[in-house]
Parts: C-alpha cells; sequence; structure tokens
C-alpha cells in the first residue's frame, strides 16, 4: 500500500469514528426524558443551586416544590394525572416544579415527563393537611392524611402535632396550599375612638404545612381590628378578608409569604348589638356578602377597588323576627351569583347574656308570634339586588351552627338535637343525657351532621352521636371534617365528661384534651377546622 494510499483510508476511519461519536451524542441529547430520583423541599422557593441540598421527608404536599433529578429534562414538560404542570430551573439533567392544588387526598398519582422522543414517569401519593384551632388551648392542632391507614389518618401523629399561638380562632389556607394563615388575639386595649370602645391586635400566623416532617411557624403578622375576629375567606383576587364581628380586614395575599392588610373598614349598622357572623365573595372576588345576625341581614359591599369598600345593598332575610336566626353562608359551587343562608336559633352568636338569649329563642310561640325557622334559604344576585330562590327546610328540633358543600351539590350542615337542651337553666336534660348514654334512645343523638339534597329537598343524618359538632370543612374520600366537644359520662355530678377534638367522618371523632363540661353551652369557642387540598 503506498504512503498516500494509507493516509487516505486511515483518513476515512477517523471520520466514520468521528461521526458515529457525534451521532451517539446527539441522540444523548435528543432522547426521551429519564426520571432517577426526586426530592420534595418545602413550599418556599429555594435557589437554583440548592435543588438538592433541603432537607426530604419523602412527604409530597400541595404547594410544595419538588426537584427532579434526572437527564435529558431541559425541554421536557411535566404533568400530573393527565394535567399540565408548570416548572422552574429547566436544566438538562434537573428540573423543579410545584405540586398543584386540588390532589385526591387518598388516591394515586402519575407524574409524568415528555418531550418528542418519548416520555418517563414516577408515582406517588400526596399528603394532606387538617388543621384546627384549639381556642380554650391556646394551640393549633394538626393531622395529616395516610392513604394506606384506616380511615385515611395517620393515627401516630394525630393526637400530638399542635403549635401555639395565643386565643388561635380562624384560619384559612393560602392559594398555593403550602401555607395556612392562622389569626388569634394577641392583646386588647381601650380604644374610646373604635365602634366597640377597643381595639384588637389580632396575630397572622403563617404556618409551612410542608415544613420537614411537620408544620412550623414560618413568620408572625399583625392584622388591625376593632372587635373580635368571627370568620376568614379568600378571594380569587388573593385577598384574604378577615371578619370581625363589627368591622372587618383586608389582606393583600399577592406575595403568599408577605401579607399586607390593605384596609379596616366598619360594618354597616355596626351598632352595640348587632353581631356579623360570616363572609363570602361573590363575582370573582369583586363583591362581598356579609351576614348581620340580629337584624337577619344580608350586606352586599364592592371590593373592586380593595382600598376604598362600598357598601352596595343589603337584603333582610327575615324582616319580621327580632332574633338571631341567620346563622352561616355558603357560596353555591355552580353560580358565582348564588348562595345559600342556614337559619335557625342562632347559638354562636351569643356572649355574656347567653341564658336570657336561648330563652327567648327556645321558648314556645305565642299569640301574634312566629315559629322560628329551620331551614336553607338560596339567594341570587340581580342587577336590581338579591331576592329568594330556593328554600330547604331543616328538621324542627335542629340548631344549626356551618354549612358546606360536598360533592354531587350536596350541603353538609353541623348542629345539635335541640331537644336536649334545657332552655330554664341552660343546662343539658340530664333524664334525657342519661339515656343516651346507656343508648336506650340511641335514635336521637346530641350533634348531627345533615345531608341535604336541594335539588329534591332531602334531608337526612349523615353522621350522628354523642358530641357537638361544629365548624365544618369537606375533604373528597373523607367526607365531613368538623371541630366538637364529645361528650361521655361520669358517675359522678355533673354527671357528664367533655373533651375537644376533631371529627372525620372516614375515621370517626378524636377526643384530644380534657374541656370544661359547660363548653357545649354558649358562649362556644370550639374552634375552626382548614383542610389542605
Amino acid at each position: 500500500m503506498s504512503k498516500r494510499t494509507f493516509i487516505a483510508a486511515f483518513a476515512s476511519v477517523f471520520l466514520l469514528i468521528a461521526c458515529q461519536s457525534n451521532n451517539i451524542d446527539e441522540t444523548a441529547k435528543s432522547g426521551p426524558p429519564e426520571i432517577d430520583s426526586y426530592r420534595d423541599i418545602g413550599a418556599i422557593k429555594p435557589k437554583a443551586d440548592m435543588l438538592f441540598e433541603n432537607k426530604s421527608d419523602q412527604l409530597i404536599y400541595p404547594g410544595e416544590f419538588v426537584a427532579i433529578k434526572g437527564d435529558r429534562l431541559s425541554d421536557a414538560e411535566v404533568t400530573i394525572d393527565g394535567v399540565p404542570i408548570p416548572t422552574f430551573y429547566h436544566e438538562q439533567k434537573s428540573l423543579l416544579l410545584r405540586l398543584p392544588t386540588g390532589l385526591n387526598p387518598v388516591r394515586e398519582h402519575k407524574l409524568t415527563v415528555s418531550n418528542n422522543f418519548g416520555s418517563d414517569s414516577i408515582n406517588f401519593y400526596s399528603r394532606h393537611f387538617i388543621a384546627a384551632t384549639d381556642t380554650d388551648n391556646n394551640q393549633l392542632h394538626f393531622m395529616r392524611t395516610a392513604p394506606e391507614e384506616k380511615g385515611y389518618i395517620e393515627m401516630e401523629t394525630a393526637y400530638d402535632m399542635t403549635l401555639d399561638q395565643k386565643r388561635a380562632l380562624v384560619s384559612q389556607i393560602s392559594p398555593s396550599g403550602g401555607f395556612l394563615y392562622s389569626f388569634g388575639v394577641e392583646s386588647k386595649k381601650v380604644n374610646s375612638s373604635s365602634i366597640t370602645g377597643f381595639s384588637y391586635q389580632v396575630s397572622m400566623n403563617l404556618i409551612h404545612l410542608a415544613a420537614y416532617k411537620k408544620p412550623e411557624l414560618h413568620s408572625e403578622f399583625h392584622v388591625d381590628l376593632h372587635s373580635q375576629p368571627v370568620a376568614v375567606t379568600m378571594s380569587e383576587n388573593n385577598q384574604i378578608i378577615l371578619l370581625g364581628a363589627k368591622d372587618a380586614a383586608i389582606i393583600d395575599i399577592s406575595e403568599e409569604i408577605k401579607p399586607r392588610q390593605v384596609v379596616r373598614f366598619n360594618l354597616a349598622e355596626a351598632t352595640q348589638k348587632y353581631h356579623y357572623m360570616d363572609v363570602i365573595t361573590l363575582q370573582q372576588g369583586q363583591l362581598l356578602a356579609v351576614l348581620e345576625t340580629y337584624g337577619n341581614k344580608i350586606i352586599i359591599y364592592d371590593i373592586s377597588e380593595a382600598s376604598n369598600p362600598k357598601q352596595k345593598s343589603s337584603y333582610e332575610v327575615y324582616p319580621n323576627v327580632d332574633l338571631p336566626i341567620a346563622v352561616d353562608l355558603e357560596i353555591d359551587p355552580n353560580n358565582p351569583d348564588r348562595f345559600w343562608v342556614l337559619s335557625g336559633p342562632n347559638l354562636r352568636a351569643l356572649a355574656s347574656n347567653a341564658l336570657t338569649e336561648v330563652q327567648r329563642l327556645f321558648a314556645e310561640p305565642t299569640e301574634g308570634t312566629v315559629e322560628l325557622p329551620r331551614e336553607l334559604t338560596q339567594l341570587s344576585l340581580t342587577d336590581t339586588g338579591v331576592i329568594e330562590s330556593d328554600k330547604v327546610r331543616l328538621p324542627e328540633s335542629f340548631v344549626p351552627f356551618y354549612a358546606k358543600f360536598g360533592p354531587n351539590d350536596t350541603l353538609f350542615v353541623t348542629g345539635l338535637n335541640g331537644d336536649l337542651i334545657n332552655s330554664d337553666n341552660l343546662e343539658l336534660d340530664l333524664s334525657l343525657l342519661k339515656k343516651l348514654l346507656t343508648n336506650v334512645f340511641s335514635a336521637t343523638q346530641f350533634g348531627q351532621v345533615l345531608e341535604v339534597k336541594p335539588d329534591s329537598k332531602k334531608v337526612k343524618a349523615h353522621a350522628k352521636g354523642l358530641g357537638l359538632y361544629y365548624h365544618l370543612e369537606y375533604m373528597p374520600e373523607l367526607g365531613p371534617v368538623f371541630s366538637l366537644y364529645k361528650l361521655g359520662g361520669t358517675v359522678f355530678a355533673p354527671y357528664v365528661n367533655v373533651k375537644w377534638g376533631v371529627g372525620v367522618k372516614s375515621r370517626g371523632t378524636f377526643a384530644i384534651r380534657k374541656a370544661h363540661y359547660k363548653s357545649i353551652f354558649p358562649p362556644y369557642a370550639v374552634g375552626y377546622v382548614s383542610v389542605q387540598l
């Protein structure tokens, strides 16, 4: 072989090897994505160089960031159960995503990364918290879902996962689902210029639900109110409305971990007697509906300019009743201009003069008076104001507390059996209690959760037992979740043992701590529940 031929042959082999090497490199870069591992790293967005440095507890919550390590991820699209998920920090070997809200707390989920060449996937279960405010014990109590356990509740931590907060009252899950805003009263000071004569310094604790192993306090803010907080809601515009008994505050949460109070404003006709009970948002957060119970009124506010709320209209639900019977509001899930008013003897509103008010609420109707309604009234917001559009009657002896929509347009309502209350002295009727405790009278229980079908007007007991079932939320697969006082019998006076706790329909009631037997009568401090969905 000549020298020239040898050189030409060598060059050809070299070029062939180089081309093959380039083809292999291109295939490596342009093949399907691969997932090697993933880590949950909390609900606080990490820096790009810290994706795999934060602690991971292998429990993934709504709103939590998840770092994925693998290959060919830079142009990959991510879906969970077929729904596209936005991503952060796309690189060849890693990407960052945030778990969305709305995941089923029991069923297995599928996370898929894909590109034009193929896909890879992993399966996982999400975890979710139930948070309850234990007002008298100055605590927040947490329970965690566990898909593999009976009733889907993690029993190992169900009784002892807590955080301290003075007079914890109401709470709200954040927009991402990764945090809880919890409101408690830090202090109450004389303020002669306020409508109540006082100013309330309200603590707004930001709880990191996706923290390592258990929830932890992230930061604390303060909200100015002139009355005690009674309810809270969140609008589609990333605003929290904290309702006091006579005033309200609007809090901007556009930056989830940096809330900012926009305004505090007095509510209409907030006289010494008037007591506001609940608040909801309508028309995609442009309007507020607030419920006042002594006048049994709905007042609509325009909050399209959050710093300057304006009263728009009002509606008297029961113009001929001078007792507090309008109890709660619940937005209709099918129509942003429609909502329901829960009505009945309102024990939630009673305070220092509770005995007198109970005697009035439970008095037998006399000539010229009407029997107090127990019902759900549907109201619709129109161009000309609020109109009544439907009504569902509830059992005659039922004393309602809260209403919440579940699946299939079903309303759940918590309350108690008014037949067991002795209105002469605000005590339990001990003769009936004895029958209850010995299962002689099991058809009638003290506490109830009603299941209401508005379309058919059918009402039935969904849950009942020896307890006072109070604030209510709904969790898919687990059913109604509610704060409660649970009753038991003793051989000594006052012959009843009371414990504070939480009820979960799928698992039962959790009696967490001992409470005073008078706790089952107003004024109530049973607390709020929030569920992470």
